[in-house]
């Protein structure tokens, strides 16, 4: 399978179908896509995040990455995501950061504006459920074999941006609790602090 094909199945998961009467492009094609991308393949992990070397930009090494997290950079006020699309992207996301969890994860957090589009679109469920994967790193990601100075620098790395989100968390928390229209994006951002607060003492 060539870049250009995988590519092809990443267009089915970021952009929304021309016709939602189209049942194939609506929910056939990225059903498939979905369960080609989210496979941990060598080939589909090395397309998503290239290996890194001397002759490789970060840009180029990260580039159909962002492309795949571009599918939250849009304008909640202005469309929603689609919350069929949405559970796609947050496997195909979830498979990479568990199978690249060191390239993946910092590319996230060196670059804020990937976990501010994902706060806007928190009244979708899976969305969230991507957010508390993110937050919570590196803990669950990274096991007994991992040295200690990789986990020492990827936790200060981080420590600062997850301190960032919480904060701002708790803000928007304060601020959709008297929006009627957005109790469900409240309640799902009280989810996300209680499992915050809860994982300080484990």
């Amino acid at each position: 399978m060539d870049e250009e094909k995988i590519n092809e199945l990443l267009n089915y998961i970021i952009k929304v179908p021309s016709d939602p009467n189209n049942k194939k492009e609506s929910y056939k094609f990225p059903y498939v896509a979905a369960q080609i991308l989210a496979c941990e393949c060598k080939q589909i992990l090395d397309f998503f995040i290239k290996p890194a070397n001397d002759l490789v930009s970060e840009k180029e090494q990260f580039k159909y990455f962002e492309r795949l997290l571009s599918f939250v950079d849009v304008d909640p006020q202005v469309e929603e995501i689609n919350y069929t699309l949405a559970g796609y992207f947050m496997k195909v996301v979830n498979t990479i950061i568990l199978a690249r969890p060191k390239e993946a994860l910092l590319y996230i957090y060196n670059n804020p504006k990937h976990t501010d589009n994902l706060i806007k679109h928190l009244y979708s469920k899976s969305i969230t459920n991507l957010l508390v994967v993110i937050i919570n790193a590196p803990k669950d990601l990274f096991n007994e074999s991992t040295p200690v100075n990789d986990l020492l620098f990827f936790s200060k790395q981080i420590f600062n941006a997850r301190k960032e989100i919480f904060q701002r968390l708790i803000k928007l928390a304060c601020k959709t609790s008297y929006e009627i229209e957005n109790q469900e994006m409240h309640i799902n951002i009280c989810s996300i602090l209680i499992d915050m607060i809860i994982r300080v003492d484990q």
